[in-house]
């Protein structure tokens, strides 16, 4: 017993030791590109989103995660933000985007690429870099972008991507110190497309650097004050992740806590609660089969008393049955139905010939021998199988 208690001791000091750790220890920065409006990491989009209302007349901005035809079905002339990694809709939705520009709205879009269907719609084209989180603080140089003629510091490594238009309709809004565009004006029929191939730009870290914030201004400001809808829904490519609670919980310290520190007591149980012991395999016996019993006490019964007249006219009963069953006919056993059985089953006529004189014979007589119900019943057998 004292020995048991010095293991538990022993555990219980561990386990308190690793979560002391645990909810001391400094909470490392999650550098994931994540783009989320509720995300507070550096590469989360809380600040933009706590900002964006400032530069819209109170009452214009709706945020949230339309579709672009429940954003349009709501009001077909609003401005659109698009915010994500990569824009890849679908055609009907390419459609619906396209058809709305053209009848004068504007959409603003804020991702690092779009679909292939897209770029080739808008005749389009990307020089494509890719981000790697990993190595994103190693590099330290820097580039230049230029909003409005004025020149911004910015990490080379945030611009994964630069637009390459494959024609002349379209106005220079910005670009890097090397003169490659991060920033365009596409317009379509009476509507604009505005496509910034930089995200980065909008993301916790780079407003709160600097005078950064004034390149958000700059994108947004392209857009007219009037009703305007931003959608995350598009945030991870098609759409955003679907609910998932197992992720909830693990992305909220506190449940996540609970979570670990639940599971963790189930295993303690467990392993304490397990024993030695296992139950004696209780011996089942093979279940009876009452058929065959019943019909050895019948026929032992019959042998008994001699009777074996009564034991072929049951005989005749079962073979009546055959015949009604598997060849759907109703027999009396004269000889005058001799014909109609052989046509009917398609046996030889001399076994069912030999089937009907021995079934007369039985009937005929008072009372038959052993030899004789024995013989009865091979002539039965013979038309079974033949």
């Amino acid at each position: 017993m004292k020995n048991n208690f010095k293991y538990k001791l022993i555990l219980f000091t561990t386990i308190g030791l690793y979560l002391l750790f645990e909810l001391t220890k400094p909470k490392p920065t999650d550098w994931t590109l994540s783009l989320a409006p509720n995300d507070k990491i550096p590469f989360g989009t809380y600040v933009f989103h706590q900002l964006l209302p400032d530069l819209f007349t109170e009452g214009n901005l709706t945020i949230g995660e339309e579709s672009i035809y429940q954003a349009y079905l709501n009001d077909s002339t609003q401005n659109l933000i698009i915010l994500g990694k990569e824009f890849n809709p679908q055609t009907n939705e390419i459609e619906q985007l396209l058809r709305s520009i053209n009848a004068g709205t504007n959409c603003l879009l804020i991702t690092d690429e779009l679909n292939f269907e897209l770029r080739d719609t808008l005749q389009l084209q990307l020089d494509y870099r890719f981000f790697v989180e990993q190595q994103i603080l190693q590099r330290r140089d820097t580039t230049q972008v230029v909003f409005d003629g004025k020149k911004y510091d910015f990490p080379d490594a945030f611009i994964s991507s630069t637009i390459e238009p494959e024609d002349k309709n379209f106005t220079k809004l910005a670009s890097n110190r090397l003169g490659d565009l991060i920033f365009i004006e596409k317009k379509i029929g009476k509507g604009r497309l505005l496509w910034c191939s930089v995200p980065m730009l909008v993301t916790n870290y780079s407003l709160l650097s600097g005078d950064n914030i004034e390149i958000m201004e700059s994108i947004v400001n392209q857009l007219p004050d009037q009703k305007t809808t931003l959608t995350s829904l598009y945030l991870n490519g098609r759409t955003m992740a679907p609910p998932n609670r197992m992720r909830f919980i693990l992305t909220t310290p506190a449940l996540k806590w609970a979570w670990f520190i639940a599971f963790g007591a189930l295993v303690i149980f467990m392993l304490f609660g397990l024993k030695r012991e296992q139950r004696q395999i209780p011996t089942i016996s093979p279940p009876n089969n009452s058929t065959i019993e019943f019909a050895e006490t019948v026929g032992q019964l019959y042998l008994k008393n001699g009777n074996h007249k009564n034991v072929a006219q049951k005989r005749l009963l079962y073979l009546k049955e055959y015949f009604k069953n598997k060849y759907f006919m109703r027999v009396t056993f004269e000889e005058s139905e001799i014909e109609r059985v052989i046509n009917k089953t398609g046996k030889d006529a001399s076994i069912v010939k030999a089937l009907y004189q021995s079934i007369a014979r039985v009937n005929s007589a008072p009372n038959i021998t052993k030899e004789q119900l024995i013989q009865f019943n091979q002539t039965i057998e013979d038309f079974y199988l033949n």
